[in-house]
């Protein structure tokens, strides 16, 4: 299978291929007019001349007030969160979707914003071209400003125990390919726990693409294969599995799966 992902790797255009799976006749350019339009309609046509602080405060105003993007906290798992035409569509949508559409509209005002995989909820930061000043934001209550008190909080949160001192790797600009597999993974969540096997195979081929070394997602693909009656896609990542960790816990059960799948490719006489 051909990825629909291009290279280099481009979190926009990435988010735009994940969403044609769901939606074939999905455009890009129509996408990027859109967000062209919502960039267009703050009353700063570029920021780049005010302070870092100065950014994220008119940046608050246009995305959350103005625009009115916000968190759906109502329907967190609508499958619609992640895919980035229903984002920009309904205004709503989870924190990793909704820091996309904040940096790519940052990026078009002057504003210098990347996506952060911090602990249990993704965040943006704002920096100067030199890094020296750096400001947290969080896309998913309208851009809100994070201060180092805030930020220990959430990590303490995220990891169940007592505030603790930030590293300063936690705020580290996220790699492009570690976002789209965090953007694949949330929708891995969210079509398992719907039993939605068709939507689990197609989000698992895709995280493939990214990561093929990954012999869980092979195993998980190789069952969701064979609940759609596609054997011999089951078998061969079944087997990948089995060969590639023979000490997993659960590799007698996979093995026991994969024994009975192969005995339906020849059915004994009867």
């Amino acid at each position: 299978m051909q990825s629909i992902f291009q290279q280099p790797l481009n979190w926009w255009q990435g988010a735009v291929a994940i969403a044609r799976d769901r939606y074939p006749s999905l455009q890009e350019a129509g996408l990027r007019s859109e967000l062209e339009g919502l960039s267009r309609s703050g009353s700063h046509e570029r920021l780049d001349g005010y302070s870092v602080r100065q950014q994220v405060d008119i940046m608050a105003r246009l995305f959350g007030d103005e625009l009115g993007f916000r968190g759906d906290r109502d329907s967190y798992y609508d499958p619609r969160n992640s895919y980035i035409n229903d984002v920009l569509s309904r205004r709503v949508g989870i924190p990793i979707s909704l820091s996309l559409v904040y940096c790519e509209l940052a990026r078009s005002l002057g504003v210098r914003a990347q996506g952060v995989s911090f602990p249990g909820h993704f965040l943006v930061r704002v920096s100067d071209a030199g890094g020296r000043d750096v400001r947290i934001v969080d896309p998913f209550y309208g851009g809100m400003l994070l201060d180092d008190a805030a930020l220990g909080v959430r990590v303490a949160e995220a990891s169940g125990g007592e505030p603790v001192p930030l590293d300063a790797s936690t705020l580290e600009p996220a790699s492009i390919h570690s976002i789209l597999l965090r953007m694949l993974g949330n929708l891995t969540e969210i079509h398992r726990s719907r039993g939605d096997h068709s939507g689990l195979l197609l989000v698992l081929d895709r995280t493939l693409e990214l990561d093929s070394a990954r012999p869980a997602i092979r195993r998980e693909r190789g069952l969701a294969a064979m609940r759609l009656g596609a054997n011999e896609v089951a078998i061969a990542d079944l087997a990948y599995y089995v060969q590639s960790v023979p000490e997993a816990g659960d590799v007698l059960q996979v093995r026991a799966v994969l024994e009975q799948l192969r005995g339906r490719r020849h059915p004994g006489l009867n």
